[in-house]
């Protein structure tokens, strides 16, 4: 029994134990959920994401059977039922965009001297097939300077000077606008765009969460104020001053650690280390607003916003490095044109 309510989680008996001050860990309902989500508030520090790690420490929950969080009971924490959704949402920044195609023979060539090429010969190339265009643009031989060009990045000879000039001039200023539309009229054909795909990397995962609590005694309106007044305390940045200028700057807020307690990890979402984006306090749960007795919200909905300091890659999940391609690579259905 602990306040007149029998426990059976261990954290309980140990914040009893040692005495833990309430202001630093508050739950509701007083007895918390066989599976519960745990929020663990950290003070801001750099250092701790300079080197691009995660800085959340799993190895203080428990990842078998109901995990207590007993590592956890002196942080400065939180600690509510299972929010109403849980989801996780992976967002990658992938784009279509056309090749042009100078652009493009450039970098095919590049990536065959990046292959066992001499690097030195690109400044050489490059040079050189400036001087045939400009040779080309201002009055001398047309054919012979995009035939020049051509052979240098297409690796063969254009004879048709017209459809040589479209294709290696198509994106230039003098194919712009009317000019290239009239070009492709005349000539019966237009430049293949070679529309592709560009990866350009990872967003930060959001997380959205709401809870809907109920008081059923005063004792449960005030855990309800404490925790509300704990989150906004740890997501609002604080003021510090400077050489006499009051409130010069404003201090990054604490970072918070997600847990989900009392399930096996393994099969369930695993979060970064987060900040608070959003924080909604409705005091009309359940579709109104209720008073009970003494004022208080007879209902309050809260909901929260996270974002982690951190993108995910395939590492998190156990890959090492090349590992993907090298399976690939030696898997025999691939090796045999098997893959469905």
């Amino acid at each position: 029994m602990f306040n007149g309510i029998r426990h059976n989680r261990p954290e309980v008996f140990e914040r009893r134990k040692l005495g833990e001050s309430r202001t630093s860990y508050q739950s509701f309902p007083a007895q918390p959920h066989p599976h519960s989500m745990l929020m663990v508030f950290k003070k801001y520090d750099y250092a701790k994401f300079a080197d691009g790690f995660n800085t959340r420490d799993d190895t203080k929950v428990t990842r078998s059977g109901r995990a207590s969080g007993v590592g956890l009971r002196s942080a400065n924490a939180i600690e509510l039922p299972f929010p109403k959704n849980l989801q996780d949402a992976t967002d990658l920044r992938i784009n279509g965009f056309e090749r042009d195609p100078f652009v493009e023979t450039i970098a095919s060539k590049l990536a065959s001297f990046a292959s066992g090429g001499d690097i030195s010969d690109v400044p050489g190339l490059l040079q050189s097939s400036g001087a045939d265009l400009a040779s080309a643009l201002s009055g001398g031989s047309v054919s012979g300077g995009l035939n020049s060009i051509a052979g240098k990045f297409l690796g063969t000879s254009i004879t048709d000077v017209a459809s040589g000039a479209q294709y290696l001039l198509r994106n230039s200023p003098l194919m712009s606008g009317t000019m290239g539309k009239s070009v492709d009229i005349a000539t019966n054909q237009t430049l293949n765009p070679r529309e592709t795909l560009a990866f350009e990397g990872v967003n930060l995962r959001s997380h959205q969460f709401t809870w809907e609590l109920f008081p059923s005694n005063q004792t449960d309106s005030e855990r309800i104020r404490n925790i509300v007044h704990m989150v906004k305390k740890n997501s609002l940045p604080t003021v510090t001053d400077l050489a006499g200028i009051s409130k010069a700057f404003l201090q990054y807020p604490s970072t918070v650690d997600l847990y989900l307690l009392g399930v096996n990890e393994d099969h369930f979402i695993k979060f970064k280390t987060s900040m608070v984006t959003q924080f909604t306090v409705d005091y009309g749960a359940g579709g109104g607003v209720a008073i009970m007795k003494g004022g208080k919200p007879a209902g309050v909905q809260i909901a929260m916003s996270f974002q982690e300091l951190e993108i995910e890659t395939a590492h998190d999940y156990g890959t090492e490095s090349n590992d993907i391609q090298q399976s690939v690579l030696h898997d025999p259905a691939v090796s045999e044109g098997n893959v469905p």
